[in-house]
């Protein structure tokens, strides 16, 4: 699932929250189909896509505290 915004240089943990904010509004949608099952399976695949941008941007953290100190320590 691909989302055009026309916008080139969107980082890939701001697309993935784009799919995701769209998997949820066709969740709410097989809700108000009594899909249960379907909705169900959706707001998992939402939630691991949520938890893997969530570690990326953990690592990206860390990554970014550990150059800081390398820059301190250099100075």
């Amino acid at each position: 699932m691909q989302l055009d915004s026309g916008i080139w240089d969107e980082s890939p943990q701001v697309i993935s929250v784009k799919e995701t904010v769209h998997l949820l509004s066709q969740v709410i949608q097989k809700l108000d189909e009594n899909d249960y099952f379907s909705a169900q399976i959706m707001v998992g695949v939402a939630v691991h896509l949520l938890q893997n941008v969530q570690s990326e941007l953990e690592q990206h953290q860390q990554i970014e505290r550990m150059l800081r100190e390398v820059l301190n320590n250099s100075i």
